[in-house]
């Protein structure tokens, strides 16, 4: 029978984050970049602009003011969708589940 485990949540919060910080890392290059882009010089690039956000229990990644990066990702009726979001997440998806496990197991003491 199966004992109800008990994992404190700031651990698991650590552990998010840190596989938050992974998928960044992953992601930041594969995201497309133009630099003659007319929103540039305002709005910076999409790779500078990524980071990871922590509020209470929520825990998300952002492309802070880099508002075009869904039509970029997604597509639109005249662009094409590079689907770098999906894509990302998909190849680090094993190693973000990986080092939760592991920061986990560790604060369980297993």
């Amino acid at each position: 029978m199966l004992k109800k485990i008990k994992v404190d949540s700031a651990a698991v919060k650590r552990a998010q984050r840190a596989a938050a910080d992974i998928y960044v890392h992953s992601l930041r290059p594969a995201l497309p970049s133009d630099p003659k882009a007319s929103f540039v010089p305002k709005y910076g690039q999409m790779k500078n602009n990524l980071k990871v956000i922590q509020s209470g229990a929520d825990i998300a990644v952002t492309f802070g003011d880099s508002f075009w990066w869904k039509f970029v990702d997604k597509g639109t009726p005249k662009i094409t969708a590079k689907n770098f979001t999906r894509n990302t997440l998909k190849a680090a998806e094993g190693r973000m589940n990986s080092t939760m496990i592991k920061m986990i197991k560790k604060e369980m003491g297993i």
